[in-house]
């Protein structure tokens, strides 16, 4: 029971976002190149996004259930550039976490999965569908936590 408290609290510094989910390269993205240097004929740009998330608010729901906020900033610029939302629950029986996210950026929102092992800070999962401008969007996230209140985020996509 001590443990499972323990690995819930943990999760809960792992941000929604903590959210996003990036498998390695790009070739994993639908629509990339199979040979470097060549691009396909429907093949669309794949994007970026760099993030760091700052909780702003998180509590457990009893169980082993958690949700939370958190404040998402630009690496490169440090400006605020979308909020997100998540929600996570810890099995006992797998000893992983899986959080569930929106992340709301300017323009639309994207929604993800990701899973957590509590063993590590490292996290992955997939973007699994977007609103507005991320309409159609099809990636990956990756991050890791840090001191439980700020969480690096990479998103990979395309739209």
């Amino acid at each position: 029971m001590k443990r499972t408290a323990v690995a819930a609290a943990a999760l809960v510094g792992v941000s929604a976002l903590t959210g996003a989910v990036a498998l390695p390269g790009t070739a994993a993205l639908p629509g990339t190149a199979a040979v470097p240097g060549t691009v396909a004929a429907d093949s669309k740009a794949q994007h970026v996004k760099r993030l760091v998330l700052h909780e702003t608010g998180g509590h457990g729901l009893g169980g082993n259930t958690f949700v939370g906020t958190d404040k998402a900033r630009s690496r490169a610029t440090n400006e605020v550039v979308g909020f997100d939302t998540f929600t996570g629950h810890f099995s006992r029986a797998t000893n992983k976490v899986v959080i569930h996210v929106a992340l709301a950026l300017k323009g639309g929102i994207i929604v993800g999965r990701v899973t957590f092992d509590g063993s590590q800070p490292r996290f992955d999962g997939r973007i699994l569908k977007g609103t507005g401008k991320f309409q159609g969007v099809n990636g990956t996230i990756t991050g890791r936590s840090t001191n439980g209140k700020k969480t690096f985020v990479t998103l990979r996509y395309i739209v």
